[in-house]
């Protein structure tokens, strides 16, 4: 585990910690704190307890911290450079596109749409983002449902079990727990992990095998699977797959309709 420590600005109490377990929501949250951190005595931050929509900000450089009491639902509009859920209880936020969430422990239920970075350091979550635009969506050690339709970017899985519905184009999802993932986009591709995972592609997807054993299951397009390290079960559906054994230990490969 590492902390992030988020900056405090001109109008802030103090710094904010986040602790994240190793993967891309840390490398992510590492990058906003330094972003952040550049701007010295002209960062502004607002404080809030949530609910409602938070206060607009001018130009320059902003962040939002929320500190719920209880459960509530906040509105984010654009304007803010970074977001922070500091609760330790679920909550419900909803971002502007291009503003990036950081959440902490708590747990909730995140929205997005358009460009859309959503980062959780644990809890379990709800991520959910829609509309073209690039995206870093990531669950942290609970059990997470995420739906990313974007136009690119990345999607990744905790450590707990979590549900993964890819609608967006050219998404790369990394898993690490354990995963169920449906992809109804096109150009997205899955690595796995050291969990186990089930993979259904109801159009072309390129598959890359982990450590975990791997169930895939195909669809109208044309799916590429390289085997990992783990046991891979395919089912082809009507467009076929191309399947590379690599280092899988063992394999079973079922054409569509058995």
């Amino acid at each position: 585990m590492a902390t992030v420590t988020i900056p405090g600005g001109s109008s802030s109490s103090g710094p904010v910690t986040l602790t994240f377990s190793a993967g891309p929501g840390l490398t992510v949250a590492q990058q906003i704190s330094g972003f952040l951190a550049a701007a010295g005595g002209s960062l502004g931050t607002t404080t809030t307890a949530g609910g409602g929509t938070a206060p607009t900000v001018g130009s320059g450089t902003n962040q939002l911290v929320i500190n719920p009491t209880g459960p509530v639902a906040t509105t984010v509009p654009s304007g803010y450079n970074a977001v922070f859920d500091n609760a330790t209880i679920p909550t419900t936020i909803t971002a502007a596109s291009g503003t990036p969430l950081l959440v902490g422990s708590g747990g909730g239920s995140f929205f997005g749409n358009g460009a859309s970075t959503i980062v959780a350091a644990g809890g379990s979550n709800v991520i959910s983002q829609s509309g073209a635009g690039a995206v870093v969506l990531s669950g942290g050690d609970g059990n997470d449902t995420i739906t990313g339709g974007g136009t690119g970017g990345t999607i990744t899985g905790g450590a707990g079990t979590n549900s993964i519905l890819v609608t967006g184009s050219n998404e790369v999802v990394q898993l690490a727990g354990t995963d169920v993932v449906t992809i109804s986009g096109t150009g997205d591709s899955v690595i796995g992990g050291a969990g186990a995972s089930t993979v259904t592609a109801t159009t072309g997807a390129v598959v890359f095998g982990g450590a975990g054993n791997l169930t895939f299951v195909g669809g109208a397009g044309t799916s590429t699977i390289l085997g990992g390290t783990g046991a891979e079960s395919l089912t082809s559906g009507a467009g076929g797959l191309v399947f590379s054994v690599n280092t899988a230990p063992n394999a079973t490969v079922n054409a569509a309709g058995g």
